[in-house]
């Protein structure tokens, strides 16, 4: 349970627990969740394939790497083919999209929580998207409209909020999506310790070398995340990656 005890505290910290009812503020969880989810993220995404493309080379021979040089993993088939087929649809829901629809879309924070983001983000008060080499104009840098399909101009009240917040006392301009490094870490120590629940029950769990691996994937993918802002690309590589290990690298 001690991973359900850090998720509440992160949780709390950003303002989504509260001590009064409702005490979950479901609607920012479920903002989180569209958002990464959603086809604008999606699109933007694809326009940074070279940095995913990097990212998945790197966590990929991070992972054969040390798996195979401690001996955690061995090339090798495991089972049948049709057998691999059918994992290869079980490892998309469980675990690649559950796990990081939890562990990174619901806990890592994103411009349109509204309040609940991290410290210093602007975006917080006004969800502004960044632009993009492609962009043509200050549209681009505007909200998605997923219903309509296309940019929306920024109006004079909305432009007036972010001239008063970018001009308050203390506050820096964000050059990142990234919450603070704290946070970062304190999500992946919850996703590694995740796998030593009562639900992962088998004594691989518990070998110091699959957290490692757990820690690197969950790394690669949360790095997927922040540089891209959608979630399609980390439960990609999530699902293929596990689908590898249990199929040509599995050994017990």
């Amino acid at each position: 349970c001690v991973e359900y005890a850090g998720i509440a505290c992160i949780w709390a910290h950003q303002g989504v627990l509260q001590p009064a009812p409702p005490f979950i503020k479901g609607q920012v969880l479920a903002s989180r969740v569209r958002t990464r989810l959603s086809l604008c993220g999606l699109r933007e995404a694809c326009q940074r394939w070279r940095e995913l493309l990097i990212v998945a080379l790197l966590g990929s021979l991070a992972l054969i790497t040390f798996g195979v040089s401690s001996g955690f993993m061995w090339p090798m088939l495991s089972g049948s083919w049709s057998s691999a087929l059918q994992r290869l649809c079980v490892t998309f829901l469980m675990p690649a999209f559950f796990e990081e629809v939890l562990f990174r879309a619901m806990l890592l924070p994103c411009s349109e929580d509204h309040g609940a983001a991290f410290p210093g983000d602007l975006s917080a008060a006004l969800p502004v998207r960044p632009i993009t080499e492609h962009s043509g104009s200050l549209a681009a840098a505007w909200p998605c409209d997923a219903e309509e399909n296309q940019w929306e101009e920024p109006g004079a009240e909305e432009l007036r909020l972010c001239f008063l917040a970018s001009s308050a006392p203390g506050f820096q301009p964000r050059t990142s999506s990234r919450p603070p490094l704290l946070m970062q870490a304190s999500t992946l120590a919850i996703f590694v310790t995740y796998h030593l629940d009562f639900i992962h029950s088998l004594p691989v769990f518990r070998d110091v070398r699959f957290l490692v691996l757990a820690l690197i994937l969950g790394t690669s993918c949360q790095e997927a995340l922040l540089g891209t802002g959608s979630l399609w690309p980390g439960i990609v590589m999530h699902w293929l990656w596990v689908w590898c290990w249990l199929t040509f690298g599995f050994r017990m």
